[in-house]
Protein backbone atom coordinates (compact mmCIF):
# COMPACT_ATOMS: atom_id res chain seq x y z
CA UNK A 1 0.00 0.00 0.00
CA UNK A 2 1.23 3.25 -0.85
CA UNK A 3 1.76 5.80 1.62
CA UNK A 4 0.91 9.18 1.18
CA UNK A 5 3.27 12.47 0.71
CA UNK A 6 2.81 14.98 3.10
CA UNK A 7 2.88 18.31 1.37
CA UNK A 8 3.70 21.67 3.07
CA UNK A 9 1.37 24.31 2.61
CA UNK A 10 4.00 26.76 3.66
CA UNK A 11 6.18 26.37 0.90
CA UNK A 12 2.63 26.73 -1.38
CA UNK A 13 1.91 29.66 0.46
CA UNK A 14 5.45 31.65 0.39
CA UNK A 15 5.68 30.88 -3.75
CA UNK A 16 1.94 32.06 -3.85
CA UNK A 17 2.54 35.06 -2.46
CA UNK A 18 5.32 35.56 -4.80
CA UNK A 19 3.48 34.77 -7.65
CA UNK A 20 1.01 37.50 -6.67
CA UNK A 21 3.74 39.87 -6.03
CA UNK A 22 4.48 39.42 -9.66
CA UNK A 23 0.99 39.32 -10.98
CA UNK A 24 0.16 42.76 -8.52
CA UNK A 25 3.00 44.43 -10.36
CA UNK A 26 2.33 43.16 -13.43
CA UNK A 27 -1.75 44.59 -13.57
CA UNK A 28 0.16 48.07 -11.76
CA UNK A 29 2.14 48.83 -14.82
CA UNK A 30 -0.47 47.38 -17.63
CA UNK A 31 -2.78 50.05 -15.96
CA UNK A 32 -0.45 53.15 -15.63
CA UNK A 33 0.86 52.21 -19.16
CA UNK A 34 -2.67 51.79 -20.66
CA UNK A 35 -4.63 54.46 -19.14
CA UNK A 36 -2.07 56.46 -17.04
CA UNK A 37 -1.91 60.33 -17.39
CA UNK A 38 1.63 61.58 -18.75
CA UNK A 39 3.23 64.41 -17.43
CA UNK A 40 6.87 66.07 -16.52
CA UNK A 41 8.62 65.43 -13.74
CA UNK A 42 11.40 67.24 -12.15
CA UNK A 43 14.41 64.56 -11.01
CA UNK A 44 15.25 65.70 -7.40
CA UNK A 45 18.45 63.47 -7.00
CA UNK A 46 20.58 61.92 -8.86
CA UNK A 47 23.40 59.54 -7.19
CA UNK A 48 25.14 56.11 -8.15
CA UNK A 49 24.55 53.62 -5.60
CA UNK A 50 27.76 51.64 -4.49
CA UNK A 51 30.36 50.41 -7.00
CA UNK A 52 30.87 48.55 -10.36
CA UNK A 53 27.83 46.01 -10.77
CA UNK A 54 29.61 42.36 -10.38
CA UNK A 55 28.30 41.01 -13.78
CA UNK A 56 29.56 40.42 -17.88
CA UNK A 57 29.41 43.66 -18.84
CA UNK A 58 31.79 45.67 -17.21
CA UNK A 59 31.74 49.29 -16.46
CA UNK A 60 27.64 49.45 -14.93
CA UNK A 61 26.70 50.92 -12.28
CA UNK A 62 22.61 51.47 -10.63
CA UNK A 63 21.49 55.01 -10.41
CA UNK A 64 18.62 56.11 -8.21
CA UNK A 65 16.48 59.18 -9.20
CA UNK A 66 13.76 60.76 -7.24
CA UNK A 67 11.65 63.14 -9.20
CA UNK A 68 8.31 65.47 -8.27
CA UNK A 69 6.01 66.41 -10.34
CA UNK A 70 2.55 68.72 -9.42
CA UNK A 71 -1.44 67.85 -10.66
CA UNK A 72 -3.86 70.45 -9.41
CA UNK A 73 -1.54 72.41 -7.36
CA UNK A 74 -0.56 69.58 -5.15
CA UNK A 75 3.17 67.50 -5.22
CA UNK A 76 3.78 63.80 -5.78
CA UNK A 77 7.03 61.98 -5.71
CA UNK A 78 8.13 59.22 -6.62
CA UNK A 79 11.54 57.30 -7.31
CA UNK A 80 13.15 54.38 -9.54
CA UNK A 81 16.11 53.13 -10.34
CA UNK A 82 18.22 52.58 -13.61
CA UNK A 83 21.35 50.78 -14.94
CA UNK A 84 23.40 52.87 -16.95
CA UNK A 85 27.61 52.94 -17.58
CA UNK A 86 29.71 55.01 -16.03
CA UNK A 87 28.55 58.90 -16.43
CA UNK A 88 28.60 62.08 -14.66
CA UNK A 89 25.27 63.43 -14.48
CA UNK A 90 25.06 67.29 -12.34
CA UNK A 91 21.60 68.21 -11.59
CA UNK A 92 20.68 71.56 -11.63
CA UNK A 93 16.77 71.32 -11.04
CA UNK A 94 16.31 71.52 -15.03
CA UNK A 95 16.08 67.92 -15.93
CA UNK A 96 12.78 66.28 -16.21
CA UNK A 97 11.42 63.32 -17.37
CA UNK A 98 7.94 61.75 -18.32
CA UNK A 99 5.86 59.91 -15.94
CA UNK A 100 2.44 57.83 -15.93
CA UNK A 101 0.37 58.68 -13.17
CA UNK A 102 -3.35 57.04 -12.25
CA UNK A 103 -6.00 60.02 -12.73
CA UNK A 104 -7.96 59.30 -9.60
CA UNK A 105 -4.43 58.90 -7.74
CA UNK A 106 -1.44 60.31 -8.62
CA UNK A 107 0.52 59.16 -6.01
CA UNK A 108 0.67 55.41 -7.57
CA UNK A 109 2.61 56.31 -10.79
CA UNK A 110 6.25 55.42 -12.61
CA UNK A 111 8.53 57.19 -14.91
CA UNK A 112 7.83 56.19 -18.84
CA UNK A 113 11.57 53.68 -18.89
CA UNK A 114 9.80 51.57 -16.44
CA UNK A 115 7.51 50.44 -19.69
CA UNK A 116 10.16 50.13 -21.98
CA UNK A 117 10.84 47.64 -23.32
CA UNK A 118 7.09 47.04 -23.41
CA UNK A 119 7.70 43.34 -23.02
CA UNK A 120 9.04 43.58 -19.42
CA UNK A 121 5.54 43.57 -18.45
CA UNK A 122 4.74 40.38 -19.88
CA UNK A 123 7.23 39.11 -18.27
CA UNK A 124 6.01 39.71 -14.76
CA UNK A 125 2.74 38.05 -15.69
CA UNK A 126 5.22 35.15 -17.35
CA UNK A 127 6.49 34.53 -13.87
CA UNK A 128 3.18 34.51 -12.30
CA UNK A 129 1.54 31.95 -14.32
CA UNK A 130 4.81 29.62 -14.17
CA UNK A 131 4.53 30.09 -10.29
CA UNK A 132 0.90 29.17 -10.13
CA UNK A 133 2.22 26.53 -12.50
CA UNK A 134 4.24 25.71 -9.61
CA UNK A 135 1.80 25.39 -6.53
CA UNK A 136 -0.51 22.90 -9.11
CA UNK A 137 1.80 20.50 -9.19
CA UNK A 138 3.00 20.42 -5.80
Amino acid sequence: MKKKKKRSITGKIIIGSIALIFLTYGCFLSLLWLGGTKTQARVLNFRREMGERNETIRNQYTYTYDYEFTISGKEYSGNSKKVKGPLFFKNQGNTFITVHYLGCCPALNAPADDFKPWYKILIYFAVAIVLGYFIKRM
